[in-house]
């Protein structure tokens, strides 16, 4: 359950206490993080069938295209297997694009939070009220 704090002393919650940062971080990005395994998994099967490498060679090649490593220690050497690597190369791009603007926005939204706290804190009613709140007693 989530922690209120009263820091006027005015009987109101004036700040939730957010989840600690494993929390916070492991709640908003595990399903993007899943969605991107397993697409990055099933595209490695597709490979796997079409250039005939084997399934773990398949996701080392999956893995190193999706994060625009590209070492070119694996050659593509199917038209098949070009066309679809096109296509898992933008898909994939795409995703980490997604999940590292999602990163991006957890973290603004770490520093709102931070920041309301302290205003909720400091703020002209507090300061006007600061010897008769409870805490300070």
């Amino acid at each position: 359950p989530p922690t209120t704090i009263d820091i006027d002393g005015d009987g109101n919650a004036d700040f939730k206490v957010p989840p600690g940062p494993v929390m916070y971080y492991a709640k908003a990005l595990l399903s993007p993080l899943v969605v991107i395994v397993i697409i990055q998994l099933v595209c490695a099967a597709v490979l796997n069938g079409i250039e005939g490498w084997g399934y773990g060679l398949a996701v080392y090649h999956c893995i190193v295209t999706a994060t625009t490593v590209g070492y070119g220690d694996m050659n593509i050497v199917t038209d098949a297997g070009k066309l679809f690597a096109s296509v898992h190369i933008a898909i994939s791009v795409s995703l980490l694009a997604a999940l590292i603007s999602d990163v991006n926005a957890l973290l603004r939204g770490c520093r709102r939070i931070a920041s309301s706290c302290f205003v909720a804190a400091w703020s002209p009613r507090s300061l006007k009220d600061f010897g008769s709140s409870p805490y300070w007693k």
